[in-house]
């Protein structure tokens, strides 16, 4: 089990700095979010991506330190309040990113076809992961055959 949480803070901590990379970075559709996207006539949705971006990056933030204090205490991730603040804060985090994705892309961006491939894309990375994670050559778990006579 200490592997998948491994695994899961460090996606989460490559998650967390390629969104705010984006954040950054000036290759949106318009230019800058922070400057040259808010000229243009749809400024409050751009400020609403900005907000809805930020909230999410906090919020996984917030699970990201969670996550790694979990990983030196394993009595600290089977309290109750550990696993309700880590699942409030990571759906809401990924579900303030989505909504800011969808907003960019709906408004803004237009490029619906470009946004299922990477969406398509995400989910396949996430399963081949998975896959690897949960195969009986890494987790060590045994099929057993009993016969009785």
């Amino acid at each position: 089990m200490i592997e998948i949480r491994r695994l899961a803070t460090i996606l989460l901590g490559l998650a967390i700095g390629l969104v705010a990379l984006g954040l950054a970075t000036s290759y949106w559709g318009c230019g800058s979010l922070f400057s040259h996207c808010q000229d243009r006539r749809d400024k409050d949705a751009v400020i609403a991506i900005i907000a809805l971006l930020l909230v999410g990056v906090v919020c996984l933030g917030i699970v990201f330190l969670l996550d790694l204090i979990g990983l030196c205490s394993d009595g600290f991730v089977v309290s109750a309040g550990y696993l309700i603040t880590r699942f409030i804060l990571i759906y809401l985090g990924t579900a303030c990113l989505f909504v800011a994705i969808l907003v960019f892309t709906g408004r803004i961006g237009y490029a619906w076809s470009y946004f299922c491939a990477v969406v398509g894309t995400v989910f396949a990375i996430q399963v081949a992961i998975l896959a690897i994670m949960s195969s009986r050559c890494v987790s060590g778990t045994q099929r057993v055959v009993v016969r009785t006579t």
